[in-house]
């Protein structure tokens, strides 16, 4: 008896049956739809909601970094494709090529591992004549310059060695163009049998024609940042170390690319630029100080209000005497009549202590102790002399 509720497999030969269907991971239509007698190959266009959803990524991403802003010196580098992209060109497929498709989001991408790799081959080409630099740059021995030595420390720094960690780290690069599409591409074997070692080289053998798949003329984003202390070897601030960052993938996406097919040309960029990230960083932190700040200034005030409820009407204006020491306007506060008023008052109920705090108050500012002859100080004289009468 047939089991209603068991899960329908789907036959390999009934696949083409589902080619149509509006899958939003763009690695099922590129892997599983495809012929093997057929060089036939379409362009793969993503989904509105694969589009929605790498939109979204890429604000998770900018969260992301702006959450690690306190720990970290962060950035996002824009760069365009100079024409077309392939990553993960010979990683194993279905097909005889690939591409790197995100296994989560089902999406191209470069992993961040690549990108590390390629700014670290670029520092390598371009700084130390190709070869892996040692800590024999550094010896008294070494022919190396200071700033080979410089450029060694801070290749340290950003990369590490076996012996610490760098304090460089990137995310995953994304599309970062609204519209994008896998398109198809071809690449032609001539004298396969030949290359294959089963034949002369000659000009009666077959065309063997590939088709693979690329990015063209796109916009990625490459978030990378950098732990906020001082370099361990070059003494740089965190933020120095992150403009060297920023420079060395700027000329790797420049000069040495990143991808496979490289010397066909692939995989270069052009219209390479920040996006500022630590402009906002820096707002985000200035904007946080000022809460932080407002926060304890009303917490200030509101224990301050409360102390001042339990205090008697002497006791709070011994208070406000004291405070005149902290105030610029605070001689001048001292001599106001409403203050003096309520100083007197008290004084004639018996309540002594803010006329003594008055007192203590002006010998310190040097308002007690004045010479008669003055008339400007006519004023104050007449007060002190009141006082005098009551302590």
């Amino acid at each position: 008896m047939e089991d209603k509720n068991r899960m329908k497999i789907v036959h390999p030969k009934y696949l083409d049956d589902y080619k149509d269907l509006p899958l939003d991971h763009m690695a099922y239509k590129m892997n599983y739809f495809i012929k093997e007698s057929s060089n036939k190959q379409n362009d793969i266009n993503p989904t509105n909601s694969l589009k929605e959803e790498k939109s979204l990524l890429h604000a998770q991403q900018k969260e992301a970094l702006l959450s690690l802003s306190s720990s970290y010196e962060v950035e996002i580098i824009k760069a365009k494709t100079d024409g077309k992209l392939v990553h993960g060109f010979g990683s194993i497929n279905a097909r005889e090529t690939s591409i790197s498709i995100h296994s989560v989001y089902g999406i191209p991408y470069i992993p961040a591992s690549s990108v590390k790799g390629a700014m670290r081959n670029w520092v390598i080409q371009a700084c130390f004549n190709g070869m892996e630099p040692d800590q024999s740059i550094l010896s008294e021995e070494s022919e190396a310059n200071e700033e080979q030595q410089h450029l060694y420390k801070v290749y340290l720094d950003l990369f590490g060695s076996e012996k610490s960690r760098g304090m460089l780290q990137c995310m995953d690069a994304f599309i970062a163009s609204k519209d994008f599409k896998l398109e198809k591409d071809v690449m032609t074997v001539h004298h396969k049998e030949y290359y294959s070692g089963k034949q002369e080289s000659l000009d009666n053998q077959k065309l063997d024609i590939i088709n693979f798949y690329v990015l063209n003329n796109k916009e990625i984003n490459f978030p990378l940042f950098v732990a906020k202390k001082e370099g361990r070897h070059s003494k740089l601030s965190s933020n120095k170390l992150l403009d060297e960052a920023i420079c060395y993938l700027k000329n790797a996406l420049k000069e040495t690319g990143i991808g496979s097919k490289k010397s066909s040309s692939y995989g270069y960029f052009k219209e390479i630029n920040d996006l500022d990230i630590r402009k906002e960083v820096y707002k985000k932190h200035e904007k946080a100080a000022a809460a932080k700040a407002k926060a304890k200034a009303e917490a200030a005030a509101k224990a301050e209000k409360l102390k001042l409820e339990k205090m008697t009407d002497a006791e709070r204006l011994v208070y406000k005497i004291q405070q005149f020491k902290n105030m610029d306007q605070g001689k001048d506060e001292s001599k106001s009549p409403q203050i003096f008023k309520k100083v007197l008052e008290l004084a004639e109920q018996g309540e002594l202590e803010p006329a003594q705090e008055l007192k203590a108050y002006w010998k310190e500012i040097n308002q007690w102790d004045l010479p008669k002859k003055k008339k400007k100080q006519g004023k104050q004289l007449e007060k002190i002399e009141r006082l005098k009468k009551h302590i």
